[in-house]
Parts: structure tokens; sequence; C-alpha cells
């Protein structure tokens, strides 16, 4: 029992080693979808994705680690599979030494590998059973489905030698996997009236997420910022890549000048006619309502853009032609620009905000039904 103790120690170890790699890889997507369903990003939706997909990882590594050698598994000649249901139950009365009528015998049977392994499957898809209801809001028959779906594909996993990598399967497949994996589900799913009645349901979370969406937060705001730079470096990228197929670009300065051009396409022109950038338009904000008068967007756009994009330009052509204040005026604007980052953390208006009096507003709209 310690030996399988240790190997799901270890499977469990290498989760949460890999978790924080899976973590930085779905921050982004999660991200986008929260700022553009919700407005916000709430702190136990976040929590509770998280670990369930912590968990997902955990029971996948416990299906399939540790991996032995491909040498080791082409001399494996154990059977492949077990179609017999029920089978673990006629091997633990017949080889547990388990005998209803004598009590000394349980505690002996209750060690055996006949016993905790297929508990252990049980226990595997309990944790799903329990987000599945509790957050993904499933009924009953859901569930079951979802839970042998998951079951099904460990097993696959298992019998396709981790999808043709090995030769073989190192590990057996087992229909009677299939019946206590569900199992388990149906387990989690009845289990997880607790979690309901102690912590916010889902449709609570929904709702403070869409009250917190209704605020413009510096950190959305950030986000948005950091969305259009993305895109104008695609169009950046793009328009360079047919410019210098086409020989037009001779100079660094000219790929600084279709650098400008860029930006001010995303961050002037586009805002001007929708009335908010591409991150914008991805994060649910907008600087266009009824009382917003044209010529203020089309001055805060291009305030904006002088700020973020000229200003910075002027002083690197300084840098490049040795003047000598060019140190000092970077220092300056950098200064300016982290006093920026300040206020807009601390939901502060920024001044180009304040002279053109127009401002960010949060264009979510609340789901009637909210997604399953």
């Amino acid at each position: 029992m310690v030996k399988y103790m240790n190997t799901y120690l270890f499977s469990i170890k290498t989760a949460i080693i890999v978790f924080p790699i899976i973590a930085f890889i779905i921050t982004l997507p999660f991200m986008i979808y929260n700022y553009n369903k919700y407005g916000s990003i709430n702190k136990l939706r976040t929590l509770i994705i998280y670990s369930f997909v912590l968990y997902l990882l955990c029971a996948y590594f416990l299906v399939i680690l540790p991996l032995p050698s491909k040498e080791y598994v082409s001399t494996l000649k154990t059977p492949r599979y077990q179609l017999e249901l029920f089978r673990f139950i006629k091997d633990f009365i017949n080889y547990s030494g388990f005998k209803i009528n004598n009590i000394n015998t349980y505690n002996i049977a209750l060690k055996s590998p006949l016993f905790y392994q297929p508990l252990y499957n049980i226990i595997l898809t309990i944790p799903f059973g329990i987000y599945l209801r509790y957050y993904y809001k499933c009924n009953l028959l859901k569930t079951i489905m979802l839970s042998f779906l998951l079951s099904l594909f460990f097993e696959v996993t298992q019998i396709t030698g981790l999808y043709g990598i090995y030769s073989r399967n190192y590990r057996l497949f087992d229909v009677d996997d299939l019946l206590l994996n569900t199992f388990g589900g149906i387990i989690g799913y009845l289990l997880s009236g607790l979690f309901i009645k102690i912590l916010p349901s889902r449709d609570n979370i929904d709702e403070k997420s869409y009250e917190e969406g209704k605020k413009v937060s510096g950190i959305r705001r950030l986000f948005t910022y950091f969305i259009d730079q993305f895109f104008s470096l695609l169009l950046f990228l793009f328009l360079n890549i047919i410019l210098i197929f086409k020989n037009y670009i001779n100079n660094f300065l000219e790929i600084f000048i279709i650098y400008i051009i860029c930006n001010y396409i995303i961050y002037v022109i586009v805002p001007l006619i929708y009335g908010k950038t591409i991150g914008k338009s991805i994060t649910k904000l907008s600087i266009r309502n009824k009382n917003t008068k044209l010529h203020r967007i089309f001055l805060r756009c291009n305030l904006q853009f002088i700020y973020l994009n000229i200003i910075p330009l002027i002083i690197i052509i300084l840098a490049i032609n040795g003047i000598m204040f060019s140190f000092i005026a970077l220092l300056i604007y950098i200064i300016f620009i982290f006093i920026d980052i300040y206020k807009l953390l601390s939901n502060k208006e920024l001044w180009y905000e304040k002279v053109t009096k127009t401002k960010n507003i949060s264009t979510v709209i609340k789901e009637i039904t909210p997604t399953i």
C-alpha cells in the first residue's frame, strides 16, 4: 500500500509542478472571456476554475504516471484489457482473504490492492461530480454522462499506450474502471449539496461579476491597452512584410513611420468610427455614449496617440542623433508614464480624459440565462 501511495503522491507532485505552466497558458483566454462576458474577473470564480484545472491535471497524471521505459513496455505479456463487468467484486471475494463471517480477515482485506484500487477509482472522480453540479450547474444525468466520458478518456489513454507513444498499453483497460469512475461522479454530485449551502451559488457569482463589470477598473484598461498593442503589432508586421517584399522600405526611420501609422489606425481611426478600439470591443469598454461629442473623442484619441507614440518617437530620434538632453527627456517621460499607471490602477482620471471630458464606460449587458 505504501508503494501505491508513493506513486499517487508522485503524480500529484508532478501535477503541481506542471500546473503553473498550464495556468500561464490559460490566463490570457480566461481574462478575455471574463472581461468580454462579465466585464470583470471574479476572485472566487478564478479560484474555482484554476482549482478545477489543477484537479483535472492531477487526475490525468494519476492515470498515466509513472511512465515506464519503451523497452520495458515492449517486453510486457500482461493482459491488455478486462471486459468482465463487476470483476473487481469477484476478485476481492476470491483473492483478498476476506470472509464475511470472520472479522479477523477484515483488516487484511481492507489493506489489499483489490480493495483500495477500486476505492481510489471512485475517489478519483468525486471532485469532478462536485464541480459539475456546483459550478457548471449540471443535472444528474449530465453528470453521469460527463463522468463516464472522462473515465472513457482515461481508459482510451491507457489502452492506446499514451496515444501511440508506447508499442502497447502499460496499464490495463478495465471496464470496471468506467463503472467506478462514473459512480464517483455520482457521489460527487450528491456531496456537492454541501458546497451549494456553504459557498455562493453560480448565479450569485455571476451577479456579482456583472455588478463589478459596471465599473471600469484600471487593470481592465491596462489589459485593453495590451490587446490593442497586440493588434497594432500584427498590422505593423503585416504591412512590413508587404512593403519589404515590394522593396518600399529602405531605412529604420521608415519602419518607425509605419509603426506610427499602424498605431494611429488602431488608436484614432478605429475608435473615431466605432467609438471603441479592438481591445475595448473585446473587454466591453467604450468612450462613446449618446452624450459624448464626436470632436471630443477625436481630440482624446489624438492626445493619447501623441502622448504614447509621437513623444517617445521624438525622444528616440533625439537620442539617435546624440542630443544631450534626450536622456533627461526620456527619464521625465518615464516618470510621467509611471504616474499615469498609478492613477490608472487607482481608478483616477488621466490628464487627456480631464482635458477632453471623456471617459471609458462599460458596455457589459447582463445575460438572462447564464451559460452552463
